[in-house]
């Protein structure tokens, strides 16, 4: 299984009639997943010349997004999801950076931009239902490498205009190999999806489903607000995996939405985006029976470079951990070298977690991936996290 539509094709195999993605409308199999991401690849295909162009999808909360990103990959290009509900002129101004080929339109009530022709989801699906002839997109397969483009997410823009970084199937596999060796993930596994499908988050969510033949379920936004509504449904649809921000678990804390009852069938529970106090931490370890994993990474490095799992009840600071194999963090102090245990310096990543950099601007690339410092023979690029952190005597990383 060297790239996602091989996982993809594999799962619908093996899987025809298992519930791949379901939304709070409807439910999609494995069999139709892959057939209709087919269909779209080959109605993109035929509006779109040549490979590796990007396409601006206008998403939402819906399992038909993910099959839209599917067919975008099936068309030999690769896929930038933005908030459809976005202000125009913002969205506007996303499309001219990215410059797309083509933009995906979800739902018909999608903005219409301006610059780029457009077509809705049921569009693309309808136009190639009656004389579906896949063998271009086989042809356009064998023409993608593992290092060519998968998807482009926009940073958050909090140090500026958002960057849009690039991450290739190469980075995407290797990760996903990574998470499925390291914590216990399966067929078996039914993801609740929290993160919407334009954060870099949500990635998880969409590969390892695929990877595995599990299920997703895209859980309503809404539900947050009501802790009552969000433990029903994590029982109904026996949920057992939550990879969510940190900001989701702590929201769950401050409701106290373990009152509304416990949700004994979660048994893993995987979180970044920001450090959790000690007292979000033990509260769900003291209310769930899971086990809970600590991720550290940003959109630059593909899902996470570090890991730290958590069993019993914390009393001091949590490590973001130990690197994902494949991969390196370590931390260099201001005179450009290694840290001593303990000593504080930014942390740098390198290794198969890497992205492409950002999409048309070499310069700021540039600036954040550069040559490994305590590396002066040969060419090893590292990314600049810009974060702050020390190790442990034992090799755990700390985020400061």
């Amino acid at each position: 299984m060297d790239d996602i539509l091989t996982c993809l094709k594999n799962s619908a195999l093996a899987y025809p009639d298992k519930i791949a993605v379901e939304d709070d409308k409807t439910s999609v199999t494995y069999d139709v997943y892959h057939k209709n991401a087919r269909l779209v690849g080959l109605s993109l295909a035929k509006r779109i010349k040549g490979i590796n162009n990007p396409v601006l999808v206008l998403s939402n909360d819906s399992a038909e997004c993910l099959i839209a990103f599917m067919g975008v990959l099936y068309s030999g290009n690769f896929y930038v999801p933005v908030d459809a509900s976005l202000p125009e002129n913002r969205l506007q101004g996303m499309a001219d950076i990215i410059k797309p080929a083509l933009i995906i339109r979800i739902t018909d009530t999608s903005p219409v931009l301006k610059g780029t022709e457009s077509v809705t989801y049921r569009e693309l699906l309808e136009e190639s239902a009656c004389t579906a002839d896949f063998s271009a997109l086989d042809v356009l397969h064998l023409m993608r490498s593992d290092l060519d483009p998968v998807f482009g997410i926009f940073t958050s823009g909090s140090t500026g205009t958002p960057k849009l970084v690039i991450k290739n199937m190469f980075s995407i596999i290797d990760m996903v190999r990574q998470f499925s060796d390291t914590f216990p993930l399966d067929h078996s596994s039914v993801f609740g999806n929290q993160a919407p499908f334009y954060f870099d988050i949500s990635a998880k969510d969409i590969f390892l489903s695929i990877f595995h033949g599990a299920t997703v379920h895209i859980i309503p936004r809404s539900y947050f607000s009501f802790p009552a509504q969000l433990i029903k449904l994590l029982n109904d649809k026996k949920i057992n995996t939550l990879l969510w921000s940190g900001f989701a678990l702590r929201l769950l804390h401050n409701f106290n939405a373990f009152s509304a009852g416990k949700i004994d069938c979660v048994r893993l529970v995987m979180f970044s985006g920001e450090a959790l106090s000690k007292n979000v931490i033990n509260y769900w370890l003291e209310h769930t029976n899971a086990k809970l994993v600590n991720l550290y990474g940003s959109t630059e490095t593909t899902f996470n470079c570090t890991y730290h799992v958590i069993e019993k009840p914390v009393e001091g600071q949590i490590p973001i951990g130990v690197p994902f194999k494949n991969n390196r963090v370590f931390v260099v102090n201001d005179k450009g070298q290694k840290a001593a245990p303990f000593e504080k310096g930014e942390i740098y990543v390198s290794g198969s977690c890497l992205s492409m950099g950002y999409y048309n601007d070499q310069t700021k690339t540039d600036a954040a991936f550069v040559q490994n410092p305590l590396n002066k023979m040969y060419r090893e690029l590292v990314y600049k996290t810009g974060d702050i952190g020390y190790r442990d005597e034992s090799g755990n990383i700390y985020f400061v």
